[in-house]
């Protein structure tokens, strides 16, 4: 896990705790690894985001000596999230989100989207850390954002 300044945008990594734990809660707010470069882009270029995850392969990491089966420790050791980026209201994007990502209106704000359909953990890692290149690729691309 990373922290950002909500300023600034600057990224201290979980390494730099000492820094980071004195002005936590009111300068900077925690971030995925993943997506803390194409989030700290966006921000910067204007696309103000509101809530963003890069995905994880687990919900809840389960133990198999919780379950009573393979079965039941199979399933639920497959649950996995999405990477997605809610964005501030107003913002709209000049470009097609990134490839894989779909973008969609959530009342009055914009969120894009990448769904995951692996099942295998370590292939979904995989398919996350690319999706998060393709991310951080596209929003270099992007201008700076301008109110229509």
């Amino acid at each position: 896990m990373a922290y950002m300044h909500k300023e600034t945008f600057d990224i201290v990594m979980s390494g730099n705790t000492e820094k980071v734990i004195k002005t936590i809660q009111s300068d900077y707010f925690e971030i995925d690894d993943l997506i803390a470069l194409p989030i700290q882009i966006l921000n910067r270029k204007g696309y103000t985001t509101e809530f963003c995850c890069s995905g994880h392969p687990f919900d809840i990491l389960y133990d198999k000596t919780d379950f009573e089966d393979d079965i039941a420790f199979q399933i639920f050791s497959k649950v996995k999230f999405n990477s997605y980026i809610l964005f501030k209201e107003g913002i709209y994007l000049p470009l097609n989100p990134p490839t894989g990502f779909v973008c969609e209106k959530i009342e009055t704000k914009l969120k894009i989207e990448r769904k995951f359909n692996n099942n295998d953990v370590y292939k979904y890692i995989c398919d996350v850390i690319e999706a998060m290149e393709e991310l951080y690729k596209w929003t270099l691309s992007l201008p700076n954002f301008k109110n229509k």
